[in-house]
This record gives C-alpha cells, sequence and structure tokens, in this order.
C-alpha cells in the first residue's frame, strides 16, 4: 500500500498489511508513525522513493521476497500542484513520474505474484478533469502548470486501472489457468491532509480547510471498499464507495 498521506495510515487498521512508505513522509514521523498502537502488529513497513525507479525495483524484490506473494495493491502515495516544474531521478516530470510511473512500474513488477482474487486500487482523483489538452504532453514539457500536471498524473491512475482491466479480462478469457483480478481507481474525496502543503503558503493553509469536504477517516472510505468488498466492478471509477462517471478524456 504505497502512501505519504493519513488516509493510508487509516486503511490499514482494517485488515493486515505492508505499509509502503515515501522516505519523504518518514521524516516527519518515525515508520508506520500514523497507525493506531493497536494495529501497530498488523502493519510491516517496507520504504520506496517513488521519485527513483530504482528505488520502487528495490521495494519489489524486498515485497516479493519477505512475502512471496501478495492479496492487494493500494495506489495511493502522491504529490500535488508543484509549483515549478521539477523532473525524477530518471528525468520524468516529477508529478507524472511519482503519481503514474512510479506506481504503474510498481503494479507490473508485483502483478505476477499477486493472488486469486487479487485487487489493484488505484487512487486517482476528480482533479483529473483538470488535465491540459491535447493529452500527447504527458510531462507538460510544452507548457506547466501545477493543476493541470496534477490533473494529467491523475487522469493517468484511471486510464492505468482501465486499461489494466481490460489485459486481465482477456487473459481470463483467453487461459483458463488464468488468475481472476481486479483493477479499479478512485476519487477518494477532497480531503485535509499533508498533500496540500505545496499549493499555498504557510499562513493561508487553514484556508484549505474551506476547500476539503472530508476527514482523513472519511477520505480513506472509499479505498477501503474498493480494496476489499467482494462486489467491486472491475475497471471501474468510484466515488464515495460507489461506481461513478469520470469526465470523457478517460474514454
Amino acid at each position: 500500500m504505497p502512501m505519504n498521506t493519513g488516509t493510508s495510515q487509516k486503511s490499514v487498521s482494517q485488515t493486515d498489511s505492508t505499509l509502503i512508505e515515501d522516505p519523504r513522509h518518514a521524516v516527519r514521523q518515525p515508520p508506520g508513525g500514523g497507525v493506531p498502537a493497536a494495529d501497530k502488529d498488523k502493519v510491516e513497513v517496507q520504504f520506496l522513493d517513488l521519485s527513483d525507479l530504482e528505488s520502487v525495483r528495490t521495494a519489489e524484490d524486498a515485497i516479493t521476497t519477505s512475502y512471496g506473494t501478495i492479496d492487494c495493491l493500494v495506489n495511493n502515495a502522491g504529490i500535488m500542484a508543484l509549483k515549478k516544474r521539477e523532473t525524477s531521478m530518471q528525468g520524468i516530470e516529477m508529478q507524472f513520474g511519482v503519481n503514474h510511473v512510479g506506481h504503474f512500474l510498481l503494479t507490473r513488477l508485483l502483478l505476477p505474484s499477486m493472488n486469486e482474487g487479487g485487487r489493484i486500487v488505484n487512487v486517482a482523483s476528480t482533479a483529473h478533469t483538470f488535465a491540459r489538452e491535447p493529452l500527447d504532453d504527458w510531462e507538460s514539457k510544452e507548457k506547466y502548470t501545477p493543476w493541470g500536471a496534477y490533473g494529467t498524473s491523475k487522469l493517468c491512475n484511471i486510464l492505468f486501472a482501465t486499461q489494466l482491466q481490460t489485459e486481465l479480462h482477456n487473459k481470463s478469457e483467453s487461459q483458463s489457468s488464468a488468475r481472476h483480478i481486479d483493477a479499479v481507481s478512485l476519487h477518494p474525496g477532497v480531503i485535509k491532509s499533508p498533500l496540500w502543503k505545496h499549493t499555498l503558503p504557510g499562513f493561508l493553509q487553514p484556508a484549505v480547510l474551506l476547500i476539503t469536504d472530508k476527514t482523513i477517516e472519511q477520505g480513506a472510505a472509499t479505498s477501503v471498499f474498493c480494496a476489499l468488498s467482494r462486489t467491486v466492478d472491475g475497471g471501474a471509477y468510484y466515488d464515495d464507495c460507489a461506481v461513478a462517471t469520470p469526465d470523457r478524456k478517460s474514454t
């Protein structure tokens, strides 16, 4: 469960989990520090840095070596609205690299180790509507805007889940031995969390409360539903624990 905000820490209390933390978050508190004390024995921490694909590969190797197989992957970690265009260790635009490419690689690497009935959950955002057209400038090389780049990365979360579901369905249809695995995406809500740290100067951060519509606990609900419910619609986009319709850009 890649994470760097409070929603994943709330989610792990629902089930036995491996919490995968971005080291940039760990600077603010000890590993797994946001997990309730009563749940700490359910959680093991594996670090990775989504802005470095070598770190992603190292984390995947550690996970598969330790556990062999996995049941569910919740791709939750992200950054939002960086004021200036930055690049990852591999030279990829930072928001696109962290929010999409890192998760894409981790998912592809872990997919062979996923159990029958497994689930892949991409935490996207209603901000996918901010993606700038034309959509072929995925890394915002021609023009960078903080929210446009963020929207593009969130749109990619939806597109990836949809395409992955198609691939998994086609494989299960053509190969009798193929495992049944579902992939979905979701909008968690507009949540008061550290994700907003780049959007406003420090003295204006209290204004975030006027924008947000969910607590961290409420924001984790749809992720938990999509990860654990037996009735999810593979390939669908969820909002408030129900199937929703994303923007036309995602079709």
